[in-house]
């Protein structure tokens, strides 16, 4: 079940993944500090994840459901940009995080319990091919200067629809008519058809 909070539940388990995940890659990579929200150029030594637009999966959406009122299925755009003062330590990190979801394309909530994602959700993170005039058109809405910066896309979120399943009841008896059926051609043949 997944309520209105689900997409910053969602940015903060991708938080919670990518501190751990980078801590165990390289001593030089961990204890990041990664902040949910759009990426300041006044900020230094910082990754920043974005939610920076939330479209419906067009795929799934109309995808029939058994549910009377089917969760709503959403994508989720992130832009994760490193700010360092050093563009070394800039193309570590990135590195480090494409690496961490070509490794992990895959987020469960059941399985990894402390990210705080509902159990029956499971996220699919794929990097998204941006070109350099959709990342500047970003940049541009941000009123940022240009900075390294890579785009993923979340895939599978849902979000609960607000309307209660009908009422119905069980099915208790059931009732069979049956009826005689007339042999059709003989009344065409006598002209009553």
């Amino acid at each position: 079940m997944s309520d209105y909070s689900i997409l910053a539940q969602v940015a903060d388990a991708l938080r919670k993944f990518l501190t751990e995940k980078l801590g165990e890659l390289d001593q030089l990579l961990g204890n990041q500090s990664i902040r949910i929200g759009p990426p300041l150029s006044t900020e230094q030594d910082k990754v920043s994840i974005w939610i920076y637009r939330v479209n419906p999966n067009g795929d799934l959406r109309h995808h029939k459901s058994e549910k009377p009122s089917p969760p709503l299925p959403l994508d989720l755009h992130a832009l994760i940009t490193p700010n360092y003062s050093s563009s070394d330590k800039e193309l570590k990190v990135l590195g480090g995080i494409m690496q961490i979801f070509y490794t992990w394309p895959i987020v469960n909530g059941a399985n990894q319990p402390a990210l705080g994602l509902p159990d029956d959700c499971e996220l699919r993170i794929t990097q998204e091919g941006l070109t350099l005039e959709e990342l500047s058109q970003v940049w541009h809405s941000l009123n940022q200067p240009f900075r390294l910066s890579i785009a993923y896309l979340v895939s599978f979120v849902t979000l609960d629809s607000l309307r209660a399943p009908p009422d119905t009841k069980p099915v208790q008896s059931t009732t069979l008519t049956s009826g005689q059926i007339l042999d059709v051609s003989r009344l065409a043949d006598s002209g009553e058809v």
